[in-house]
Parts: C-alpha cells; structure tokens; sequence
C-alpha cells in the first residue's frame, strides 16, 4: 500500500478532519466518515485547547504570530497525517485478526 499516494486514505482524512464543504462539494464517503472536528466534539476541544495555548505564548512573546510556532504547528500537523495514514495501513493490515 503506497501510503504517500492513496486518494481513499485522504479523502478519509479529510473528511474526518473537516476540511471538505460538504454542502458544496458532497463526497459519497460522507455517510461512513463523520467530521471528528464538529462542535463541542473532544477533537474541537482540544483543537481550541492548542489555539489558545498558541495566542498566550504569542502574548508573553509580544508577537501577533511566532515562525518557530507556525512551524511547530505545521510539523505537528503533518505528523499527525502521518500516524493517520499508519493507523489506516496497520488496520487494513490486521483486518483479519481479532483484537
């Protein structure tokens, strides 16, 4: 399974992250995947959890916006990607088994 190249595994991600308009653009898999990001859900919690923690280190540091943050926030996104994508191969791999 060629991990860095898999529409089915983004199209997953995406949807479970929010990213899509579903409104406008609908995907057939929006009936399995639900947004994991949607109102007073853990994930939006600890996503404004984070925003929040960013916006006070950004006031101690007196800058509206810090590089090494956004940096820090792009890294930790795209290993997330990551660990999503490994999730996704590692379960299609041990489908078959009982957990």
């Amino acid at each position: 399974m060629d991990l860095h190249n898999n529409e089915l595994i983004e199209d997953i991600y995406l949807l479970a992250a929010g990213e899509y308009d579903l409104e406008n653009f609908p995907n057939v898999l929006s009936e399995e995947v639900k947004n994991e990001f949607n109102d007073g859900s853990e994930l939006s919690e600890l996503e404004q959890s984070i925003y929040d923690l960013k916006e006070r280190i950004c006031d101690r540091l007196d800058s509206e916006d810090d590089s090494d943050i956004t940096e820090l926030d792009d890294k930790h996104m795209e290993m997330w990607r990551k660990m999503f994508y490994l999730g996704f191969y590692y379960g299609s791999k041990f489908s078959d088994r009982q957990v």
